[in-house]
């Protein structure tokens, strides 16, 4: 089982590009995460937040799991 938190930690630092994590979104996918469990984690997360910065991270990064984005950055299109 995939320990979505340990592999989401990077949205919490500003030093990891918003790319880096696309990136580990599309290799949490192949690895078989579900989209609802990833947009859980990321939802709880947002919640836990403290820092508006790391908010708007988040957010822009459940934007990519939902698909409220461009294409080339939505993850679980179908």
């Amino acid at each position: 089982m995939i320990d979505l938190k340990k592999e989401l930690v990077g949205v919490l630092d500003p030093s990891v590009s918003f790319e880096t994590n696309l990136e580990t979104l599309r290799l949490l996918k192949q690895r078989g995460a579900k989209v609802e469990e990833v947009q859980a984690t990321l939802e709880s997360m947002f919640q836990e937040a403290h820092e508006a910065c790391v908010q708007e991270r988040i957010a822009d990064l459940l934007d990519c799991v939902v698909g409220w984005c461009a294409p080339q950055y939505a993850v679980w299109r179908e």
